[in-house]
């Protein structure tokens, strides 16, 4: 899902007062985008921020225990099974990518 991040919050937190304009002008992440952010990742797992990028939430599988080895004794080793998780990805926007690099 697509949200306009910034209107949305300066809506939302405006009527309430809480927000100031300067945090919205430097686009630094006041404490109310930082509590809205996870809220939107757990209920649609994806965010994107207009010119800046998407973070989205990856379900990462999960690995069965395997045989290794130490490359630098040779030992062989057991690796421990991983069970499924999620990771946060931020995947930066062509604008941005061009500003910075």
């Amino acid at each position: 899902m697509v949200l306009k991040m910034r209107k949305t919050i300066v809506r939302k937190h405006r009527r309430k007062g809480k927000i100031v304009r300067r945090h919205m002008r430097r686009l630094q992440p006041s404490p109310e985008y930082l509590e809205y952010l996870p809220q939107a990742l757990k209920k649609d797992g994806r965010v994107a921020i207009k010119n800046i990028g998407v973070i989205k939430l990856k379900k990462v599988s999960a690995r069965k225990a395997r045989p290794g080895r130490n490359p630098f004794t040779g030992e062989s080793i057991m690796i421990k099974a991983k069970p499924a998780s999620k990771r946060i990805k931020f995947y930066p926007s062509s604008k941005l990518k061009e500003r910075v690099i």
